[in-house]
């Protein structure tokens, strides 16, 4: 499963980044370091300013379901090796990827959302919203949140359609 989800991932970045250079903008890939221990897979020049971002595919509903889901997403507080997740790397934003644009959410705006509605003092072992979850032998924390309560706390954020 993991192969097929990191070769899935990739591809949909690729995706992404053609389509941002199709749209005219210029963006380039990040080096293999930045990815692995930055958290950044690209950078993009919007205007005169080039900014990192880390590319999150849209999730299932669920996992053998077919259903997408626009609002919910898993936020990596800490990797399966205990090391910081993407939620504390060092892009300049987090990009989702939704059914109808690239929402583009400013890592700093999230971390502070996600650092305010999460309780950080106890675990759960079952996948629940605003709920710190790690997988049984790993030393992940990832949690599930809403993007719609995201845009109710921040405005740090933009979009871009994909037509």
């Amino acid at each position: 499963m993991r192969d097929n989800s990191f070769k899935y991932g990739f591809e949909k970045e690729k995706e992404f980044i053609d389509f941002l250079q199709k749209k005219g903008y210029k963006v380039r890939k990040a080096l293999e370091g930045d990815d692995m221990y930055n958290h950044i897979d690209g950078y993009i020049l919007i205007g005169n300013s080039e900014f990192s971002f880390d590319f999150k595919t849209i999730k299932k509903k669920n996992r053998h379901g077919c259903k997408l889901d626009d609002d919910k997403v898993w936020v990596e507080i800490q990797n399966v090796k205990g090391n910081p997740g993407w939620l504390k790397g060092k892009a300049k934003y987090i990009v989702f990827e939704k059914e109808i644009e690239y929402l583009f959410v400013s890592r700093e705006s999230l971390l502070r959302f996600v650092e305010k509605k999460v309780d950080f003092n106890e675990k759960c072992d079952i996948k629940l919203p605003y709920k710190l979850y790690q997988r049984k032998g790993r030393e992940d924390l990832i949690t599930i949140i809403s993007l719609k309560d995201f845009y109710d706390y921040s405005k740090d954020y933009f979009s871009i359609k994909k037509q």
